[in-house]
């Protein structure tokens, strides 16, 4: 069977459909458009089950007159206690020459490994070593009085209920931001401001006279703000009582058309928003 993208041919589907997922990075979402490129067929397909069984049933007698090219990337192998290394590093049983470079090959092996679900545990380590991931930690507001029925008698006790939140430590996000050595040199640009023209915070008189931030343009302006959200229906019965609420920050010491980027929006804590009201 024939891939449309470069010409390449598989003896099976599944092959054909492996070497799509694992060499071009194509994955399942709205946007997905696959060619069935088999003969003189013209037909598109949206999720890659359609496609499979459309080849299988009106393609799987073509013969391959060309001889069969294994092009696929293979797993690297771990044992349990053995953490996964750099993909671009890791052997592969690629034997045509697809004309990607180092850095589109290292993000389409990132893609095939998001792609494997049975082994989560070494996609979460090989994320968290590419992209320093920074874990929530849980936090203590106080204690708090609650009815609480008991099964043994019927009857409702008052029990003791510890309340927290989850932080994510900002000096760990910032850490993880400093390491990436393209995102530091964009810190190091700033923003310069033009007279009479008001287009960032650092224009305004807050930041020109304060003791720091007008002395040392590098002082991290680390701005926070506050939005809740509902989990469930929130025009339901049990509007309110799944309610989130949630701490966010951005670091302004980028440019201004940063700043105002979803990239750029860290989450800081969540909390349930009844926590907060006295």
């Amino acid at each position: 069977m024939l891939c449309y993208v470069y010409g390449a041919t598989f003896d099976n589907s599944n092959l054909l459909i492996r070497h799509l997922k694992l060499a071009h990075g194509l994955c399942s979402d709205r946007n997905l458009c696959l060619r069935c490129g088999q003969s003189d067929c013209i037909l598109e397909f949206g999720p890659f089950s359609g496609y499979r069984i459309h080849l299988n049933r009106v393609h799987s007698e073509i013969p391959n007159n060309v001889q069969t090219v294994v092009c696929a990337v293979s797993s690297p192998q771990y044992s349990d206690d053995d953490q996964p290394t750099d993909l671009a590093t890791c052997p592969s049983t690629s034997s045509c020459d697809l004309p990607i470079t180092n850095q589109s090959a290292l993000d389409l092996c990132g893609s095939a490994v998001a792609q494997l679900q049975t082994a989560v545990s070494k996609r979460d380590l090989y994320f968290r070593k590419k992209w320093s991931i920074v874990d929530p930690v849980d936090k203590v507001l106080g204690t708090r009085f609650e009815n609480r029925k008991n099964r043994s008698t019927g009857t409702y006790d008052q029990v003791v209920v510890t309340d927290t939140f989850s932080y994510v430590p900002i000096l760990e996000i910032l850490r993880s931001i400093f390491c990436n050595p393209h995102v530091f040199s964009l810190l190091k640009l700033g923003h310069v401001s033009k007279d009479g023209v008001y287009s960032d915070l650092d224009d305004g008189l807050y930041i020109k006279n304060h003791p720091l931030f007008s002395t040392d343009k590098h002082a991290l302006q680390i701005q926070l703000f506050y939005d809740d959200f509902e989990t469930a229906n929130p025009l339901g019965s049990k509007k309110g009582i799944y309610k989130l609420g949630a701490i966010y920050f951005t670091l302004r010491n980028f440019p201004p058309k940063l700043n105002y980027s979803l990239t750029s929006i860290h989450l800081c804590a969540l909390f349930h928003s009844q926590d907060i009201k006295i």
